[in-house]
């Protein structure tokens, strides 16, 4: 299952924006059967549909392409949330022929155009009609992949087969609904009304549950800190079946949006130990090199926030593997190895080790504290904060902190 959440949350939230510099993979990129909330896990799906990526308009800057792509993403939400359902719901009824017609929007597939995804307006700022090829594909991947996929499946008749398939349209009318309805103006109403749409997922079952728990993730990217607060206060409704999805997704490295990282590690935080085992298991086994150090500050800073002495050991050993690459384009514009930039994030990294290492606050994390400091000076600061939030003493110099961790070990 967990490879649901993190191919559901690599589509919504690369749309956000884009990095000059290769993005770390995740641990596994196997894919999970499982339904996808307004969005789908494929390089081919129409990015219109994701929610955190969708086309803003302002009031000040409304551009026709703007308008056109809004409307894609709002027709493509309205469809998903009202005409699927009522297709899906079709395949509880006690005629087969029902059911063939519900399977006859996916089957056969729709072939993919040679132009597309298709230009939505001209250089004039004119709306350019989709040919009939087009329609009929982006008709096609409107479905959900999951949905897609159970219909073309050789047991999609199955008794099985199709309660999913209803389970799946009650779930994203569900979504919809609570999507389409305006925000209370009390906040405490607000709040309120986001558990009750929680309770009712989780009163689907399972499927209700991943469902719920994706969409909440993806939430903790908006811009609107009211409701990264709802998502995260949804999420700790769920309890700790959520604590591995949160993980998966901080292997996501978003330029665009430089908050989610840190609100899933806020997340995160309130499972103290619990958390801290499964994180750590993402350090040791997770990618390693290039640019994941953008991922592992996380898993670092996250370690820190806990607060569990097994964090130390962990944090260690990412200072002595610390593999890092930054690159830049040179004038062909080909990605090559910059190492300045090297070596500015590998600084910025063991910053947020030493942070982390203070605090937990324990006194085995003196020494690669005072190693990196005894490396490069340029640590003094880091080093000298993270030590007083170990022992509470104020050191001004290598050879005060390296005698203070000697009496420490006595």
């Amino acid at each position: 299952m967990k490879h649901f959440y993190l191919a559901f949350a690599t589509v919504s939230l690369m749309l956000c924006g884009c990095a000059s510099q290769p993005e770390p993979k995740p641990r596994s990129t196997a894919e999970q059967g499982g339904p996808a909330t307004f969005t789908e896990a494929s390089a081919d799906e129409e990015p219109f549909i994701a929610g955190p990526g969708k086309p803003t308009i302002r009031e000040e800057n409304q551009t026709e392409l703007q308008r056109a792509q809004w409307e894609w993403y709002t027709e493509v939400l309205r469809f998903r949330g009202v005409r699927m359902p009522k297709l899906l719901a079709d395949l509880d009824s006690r005629d087969s022929r029902d059911w063939q017609f519900v399977r006859s929007k996916v089957v056969p597939p729709a072939a993919r155009p040679k132009e597309w995804p298709p230009e939505l307006v001209d250089a004039a700022e004119r709306r350019v009609p989709l040919t009939r090829e087009q329609q009929a594909y982006r008709d096609y991947m409107m479905w959900p992949k999951a949905i897609r996929e159970r219909l073309q499946a050789k047991d999609w008749e199955s008794a099985d087969s199709r309660s999913w398939l209803v389970r799946q349209g009650r779930l994203y009318a569900m979504i919809f609904d609570f999507d389409t309805v305006a925000p209370l103006s009390r906040r405490e109403l607000e709040s309120d009304r986001w558990l009750q749409f929680a309770d009712a997922m989780l009163g689907q079952g399972a499927d209700g549950q991943q469902m719920l728990i994706s969409n909440m993730i993806v939430r903790l990217g908006h811009d609107n800190q009211e409701v990264v607060q709802n998502a995260q206060s949804v999420l700790w409704r769920v309890g700790p079946d959520v604590i591995q999805p949160l993980l998966d997704v901080l292997w996501l490295f978003n330029a665009g949006n430089p908050n989610f990282n840190k609100n899933v590690v806020a997340t995160l935080a309130i499972y103290e130990s619990r958390a801290a085992g499964p994180a750590i298991t993402e350090l040791l086994e997770g990618p390693r090199g290039g640019v994941t150090w953008r991922s592992r500050r996380y898993f670092v800073e996250l370690l820190g926030r806990l607060r569990d002495v097994r964090g130390v050991r962990a944090i260690s050993e990412e200072i002595e593997k610390t593999d890092i690459t930054e690159y830049r384009k040179d004038d062909s514009g080909k990605l090559v190895p910059d190492p300045e930039g090297t070596a500015s994030a590998v600084f910025v990294f063991h910053e947020y080790c030493m942070d982390a290492l203070g605090k937990i606050g324990s006194k085995e994390g003196l020494a690669p504290i005072i190693k990196l400091w005894e490396k490069d000076d340029d640590h003094r600061d880091g080093a000298v904060n993270a030590i007083f939030a170990i022992t509470g003493q104020r050191v001004k110099t290598l050879g005060e902190a390296k005698a203070l961790e000697e009496r420490s070990r006595k």
